[in-house]
């Protein structure tokens, strides 16, 4: 058995990215004979995704029951002091510090990793300025490495390991026909993160038939709902189908996935699409596409919280819908693809 590796999980849904790359990452330690134990302050409102961790006695799920500050502090210290791990990976950066306190009290000669899975700015009650003690940074984009280096985190301590995406046999068909059929996949926020709204207006302006395919849930769905009515869009004009825990089940035919978002760490959603062969026009926000879209290629990338340029971006993708091999767009992702993140992840971790 190898060494004993701690992952502290930041809060989470149950029903985003973060979960995909934690059971990726995680049943990738398990099968190189890692110990792994995963931490939960604070336990997911939906748990159905924890289905995905391999079945093993190497894996220890450990929830906490007590969510005030004080009681995930505890939880965290009497957990590391019991499991005495030699490596801690900590998904945000205020785990990074309490576990920097308590390391040379309790936990001895122990590697701090920071692996954060959202940009590094205009964050509420999250200190940045915690990232500084790790001892090492697993970083999900080039653009959360650039972050970390204009804050003076050296170079050599920053390692770039893009979250990875399984092959997929099938190719998801283009529709061929005179619609340009569009698919959401996420949860639904009207502005904020998602920034649905966005999408809204820019095909409400469009000079090309359309049809959006929407697969997710969320706090704004009524809002967004009574938004498309006051746009006086057509009423067959969106479907939506809610959320699916396997949304790849229901998606036969697609021409395009749609991405408007303000913010990522490094949007999972879109290697799923890719990997299936489909094409993805998503907003070129500050961490993660400009890493994986390709403009002609696989898809294309609009200035972020612009409804102007996604419109354009729409238009120009529409009369060459058919023309983008779906073959092309699987292979423009294979730096990503999970046989070469696992020796990358191990040797970093060794």
């Amino acid at each position: 058995m190898k060494s004993r590796i701690c992952i502290i999980a930041p809060p989470m849904s149950g029903r985003g990215g973060t979960e995909s790359a934690l059971i990726e990452f995680t049943n990738i330690l398990i099968r190189n004979k890692y110990e792994v134990n995963l931490l939960f302050p604070e336990d997911t409102q939906y748990n159905e995704w924890k289905n995905g961790f391999i079945q093993s006695d190497s894996l220890h799920l450990i929830v906490n029951k007590q969510y005030n500050k004080v009681g995930k502090s505890l939880f965290i210290a009497y957990n590391l002091f019991r499991i005495k791990p030699k490596l801690v990976v900590c998904m945000g950066p205020n785990m990074i510090r309490f576990v920097s306190k308590i390391k040379k009290y309790i936990l001895g000669k122990i590697k701090i990793y920071s692996w954060v899975h959202f940009t590094l700015k205009n964050l509420q009650f999250i200190n940045i300025s915690h990232m500084k003690f790790a001892d090492e940074h697993l970083v999900i984009s080039n653009g959360i490495k650039q972050q970390l280096i204009d804050m003076n985190i050296p170079k050599e301590r920053i390692h770039v390991i893009f979250n990875s995406v399984k092959h997929t046999e099938y190719s998801i068909e283009s529709s061929r026909d005179t619609f340009l059929n569009l698919l959401y996949v996420g949860r639904i926020t009207f502005e904020g993160q998602k920034n649905l709204k966005l999408g809204i207006d820019a095909l409400s302006k469009v000079e090309i038939p359309w049809k959006l395919t929407v697969i997710g849930s969320g706090k704004d769905e009524r809002k967004i709902k009574e938004y498309i009515q006051a746009k006086n869009l057509p009423d067959n004009s969106i479907n939506w189908l809610g959320w699916s825990d396997n949304p790849w089940l229901d998606v036969k035919k697609m021409d395009a996935l749609l991405l408007t978002s303000n913010y990522e760490g490094f949007p999972m959603v879109l290697l799923e699409a890719l990997s299936r062969g489909l094409p993805c026009i998503s907003a070129n926000c500050e961490t993660g596409p400009s890493d994986i879209i390709k403009n002609q290629v696989n898809g294309y990338l609009f200035e972020m919280n612009n409804s102007e340029d996604l419109k354009q971006k729409l238009e120009i993708f529409y009369p060459k819908k058919a023309n983008f091999d779906r073959n092309v767009v699987k292979k423009s992702i294979s730096t990503y693809y999970e046989e070469n993140y696992e020796s990358k992840l191990i040797e970093l971790l060794s």
